[in-house]
């Protein structure tokens, strides 16, 4: 009976340590907290992601987790629940495109389109659907936050990371 268990437990930690090996890429391109819970018009997020294995096609996806405070400190502007930014992706190679989205985070009637979970708000939002990472190396990513009032207040994190598309 002990060896039976010893065996067993030696196949399962043999199967963990394999399918940990087989994520190649890390799946985490940009990571914030933000202290206070604002974002600045022009504080840019910039981070780059080492692609060590090419071609390969992600989904790119945002996290955002705000609270009941966004988007803003002035009452008029509760009921808004877009969320605006703007992405930049720089190549390895040279190329670089750039996006503006906006997403509504609230309906029409100012009311949330997520579950309010320990008092926050969690978000994924799709950016990119079946992305073609062409070359090895490292693309650049830049998150500019494009909400109108200075600052964005209420958001707690964000987070863009990448989708295995099978």
């Amino acid at each position: 009976m002990v060896r039976c268990v010893k065996s067993l437990l030696i196949i399962i930690l043999v199967m963990m340590t394999m399918s940990s090996c087989s994520k190649i890429q890390d799946d985490i391109i940009i990571s914030t907290k933000f202290q206070g819970e604002t974002w600045g018009r022009f504080d840019y997020l910039t981070a780059f992601y080492e692609v060590k294995k090419a071609p390969v096609i992600y989904d790119v996806i945002l996290e955002v987790v705000v609270n009941d405070d966004y988007p803003s400190e002035y009452p008029n502007h509760q009921d808004d629940g877009s969320f605006k930014i703007n992405m930049t992706i720089k190549t390895p190679e040279g190329g670089s495109r750039s996006r503006d989205y906006n997403f509504n985070l609230k309906d029409k009637e100012g009311n949330w389109k997520s579950e309010k979970i320990n008092g926050y708000y969690t978000f994924n939002l799709p950016l990119i659907s079946k992305m073609t990472f062409g070359e090895k190396g490292d693309y650049q990513f830049k998150i500019e936050n494009k909400y109108p009032k200075d600052p964005l207040c209420g958001i707690i994190s964000l987070k863009i990371k990448t989708s295995d598309k099978d």
